[in-house]
C-alpha cells in the first residue's frame, strides 16, 4: 500500500512492538524515516515520513511531527544545527508543551537560542538594521 500510494506521511497506531522491534531501517530502505514509541504488548505508534534531505525547514516540519511520538532529537535538532532557529516557535508553540521540560527538549532549545543571537549579532555587525532602514545612516 505505501509503495502504491507513495505518502508523505505514514500514521498508523496499536503496533504492539517495542520501540527496539520497530521496522526503521526497513521503512529507511524504502525512503521513509520512522519514530516509533511503544513497550511491545498493548499498544504503539508510529510516524513515517518521506526523508527530508537539507531543508532546514522541512526538518523542523518533520520533526514537529516526529516530536509527537517521543523522537525530539532527529528532526529538531538536525534543523537548529543547519541554523533554522524557531525560538519564539520552540517557546511558545502549544505543540510543544508537554516536552517542553524534557532535558533533550531543553538542550536543542538552548541550541537554538545561542545560533539566533549568533545570527542577530552577525547581522548587525555586518550593518543589516541599516541596510533595512532599521536605524539612521
Amino acid at each position: 500500500m505505501v509503495a502504491r500510494a507513495g505518502p508523505a506521511v505514514l500514521l498508523t497506531q496499536e503496533t504492539k512492538l517495542a520501540d527496539a522491534a520497530a521496522p526503521v531501517a526497513e521503512f529507511g530502505a524504502t525512503g521513509y524515516e520512522l519514530a516509533h514509541h511503544g513497550e511491545g504488548r498493548w499498544n504503539g505508534v508510529a510516524i513515517g515520513a518521506v526523508k527530508v534531505l537539507e531543508d532546514p525547514e522541512a526538518m523542523f516540519q518533520e520533526g514537529y511531527l516526529i516530536c509527537y511520538a517521543g523522537d525530539k532529537e532527529r528532526g529538531l535538532r538536525r534543523a537548529v544545527t543547519k541554523g533554522y532557529f524557531v525560538v519564539e516557535t520552540l517557546t511558545r508553540c502549544a505543540a510543544f508543551d508537554r516536552v517542553r521540560e524534557d532535558p533533550v527538549f531543553r538542550e536543542i532549545l538552548a541550541e537554538a537560542v545561542a545560533g539566533r543571537d549568533r545570527a542577530l549579532l552577525a547581522f548587525r555587525e555586518r550593518g543589516g538594521e541599516k541596510l533595512l532602514g532599521a536605524v539612521a545612516a
